[in-house]
């Protein structure tokens, strides 16, 4: 579906911008596969011969909403959560599983996690993908992994815990919870999950 601020946001913008907001949209709501080439088109309002001036294939058109889907989220989505210097250490965790929430309340649980998505369809047939995932995933450990350190350090929870060992059960069982909550259409197993994860933490 596609938002009045992304038409308004394609009416305002060339060629280049017109395909990416148009990809982005539709690869996070159908994936990669399901979105065709001329539905792209059509979306962005994009000739075939005015995408290729700016993209050589789809595969590199991917890499460029991968590259924008990244910069979302360490310039605009780290900053207001995980790196928000006003909250207390869980309050950085928990207003970042919020913004998930968020995103999958806006989308009626149609789009789960954009990245998680892109891995499962493109890691194997794309190493470049499968890479620059893997190190997206693994910098987004270490963000929460330092959340956990500040946490240990405000007392919050156990000093004893390896926060890094922590931050990844965390990352793995909140992206866990993304996919169910995408299956059932529903975000409850998400605030579950975090509850559970919070309860073990404060233990």
């Amino acid at each position: 579906m596609v938002t009045s601020t992304a038409t308004a946001q394609r009416a305002k913008s060339g060629s280049r911008e017109k395909v990416l907001v148009a990809a982005t949209e539709l690869f996070c709501e159908r994936g990669f596969a399901q979105a065709s080439m001329d539905e792209i088109l059509k979306v962005a309002h994009v000739t075939k011969s005015n995408f290729y001036y700016h993209f050589p294939s789809k595969e590199a058109l991917g890499m460029e909403v991968l590259k924008r889907l990244q910069e979302e989220m360490k310039n605009d989505v780290w900053p207001r959560t995980l790196q928000d210097p006003s909250k207390s250490p869980l309050q950085r965790i928990e207003s970042f599983v919020h913004c998930i929430v968020e995103n999958l309340e806006r989308t009626d649980c149609r789009s789960g996690c954009p990245f998680a998505n892109l891995a499962v369809e493109l890691s194997d047939g794309w190493p470049k993908f499968r890479e620059t995932l893997a190190a997206f995933f693994k910098e987004t450990v270490h963000q929460i992994a330092d959340c956990v350190r500040d946490a240990q350090h405000a007392g919050e929870i156990p000093a004893q815990l390896d926060a890094n060992m922590t931050a990844q059960l965390f990352f793995t069982q909140l992206e866990g919870a993304v996919i169910l909550a995408k299956t059932y259409k529903d975000i409850s197993p998400i605030h579950q999950s975090f509850e559970a994860i919070r309860k073990l933490l404060q233990r």
